[in-house]
């Protein structure tokens, strides 16, 4: 898509894409797609720390762990869903609690 919009001198401003601890497993966008971003100096929107759910029924990892996975990449910010007052709870924590 950056090459597409390049072809036809559009830019970006941002890209919103997943960001998790997976990701960087298969067809990553950590990998691929972050660093030109980094590079054409646009702002990157990580969403899906916890990929919808599902990385957090392997047990492996807790939910304070994704989002601090996610904070710590070179994100312009990190987008989580709250809809309850624990999720909210969990995502200050998880500000309060993050180190670089």
């Amino acid at each position: 898509m950056l090459e597409a919009a390049a072809k036809y001198d559009f830019r970006f401003d941002t890209v919103q894409m997943p960001l998790n601890v997976m990701d960087a497993h298969f067809r990553s966008f950590q990998h691929h797609v972050l660093p030109e971003l980094i590079k054409q100096g646009i702002g990157v929107l990580g969403m899906k720390s916890m990929g919808s759910g599902v990385i957090l029924k392997s047990k492996v990892v807790k939910p304070i762990e994704c989002l601090h996975y996610a904070l710590n990449l070179p994100t312009s910010v990190v987008i989580t869903g709250i809809d309850s007052m624990k999720i909210l709870d969990q995502a200050i924590e998880a500000a309060k609690s993050f180190k670089p």
